[in-house]
C-alpha cells in the first residue's frame, strides 16, 4: 500500500506567516519572521500525528513525517492559524484516517479546520 503523507503537508502547512485567509485569529506568530516555539510544538504535534497513523497502517517509525515535511522543517515555524481547533480537531482527524483513506486520498478525510495550520514565512 502506498501512503500519500506528503500531501497531508500540503493540506495543514500554511502559506506564509500573516495568510490569514480564513479570517481567524492566529497564535503564536512571530513578528520578526523567525521561528515561534507554539509554531514548532504544533508542527512537531502534526508529524508525530502523521507517523503514528502511518505506523499503524505497516510504515516504518519517522516514513511518513519525514515525507509529511520533505520540503519544510518544523523548526522554522512561526505560528499556528488557531492552535484550539488543531489539537480539537485536526490531529484527531489525522488520527482518525484509516489506512484506505491514507493511501487514496487522506486530505478529503480530513477536517476542514486542517487547512493551513501551520504557518512557515513566506
Amino acid at each position: 500500500m502506498t501512503i500519500r503523507s506528503g500531501i497531508l503537508a500540503m493540506a495543514i502547512v500554511g502559506a506564509g506567516c500573516g495568510d490569514d485567509s480564513m479570517g481567524t485569529a492566529m497564535s503564536g506568530t512571530s513578528a520578526g519572521g523567525g521561528s515561534s516555539a507554539a509554531g514548532i510544538k504544533a508542527c512537531n504535534d502534526v508529524a508525530s500525528a502523521v507517523d503514528a497513523t502511518c505506523v499503524r497502517c505497516g510504515a516504518m517509525p519517522g516514513e511518513c513525517s519525514a515525507s509529511f515535511m520533505s520540503t519544510r522543517s518544523c523548526g522554522q515555524a512561526v505560528g499556528v492559524r488557531d492552535s484550539d481547533t488543531l489539537y480539537r480537531l485536526c490531529i484527531p482527524s489525522v488520527m482518525r484516517l484509516t489506512c484506505e483513506q491514507l493511501a487514496a486520498n487522506p486530505v478529503g478525510a480530513l477536517d476542514a479546520s486542517c487547512q493551513g495550520q501551520i504557518l512557515f514565512p513566506r
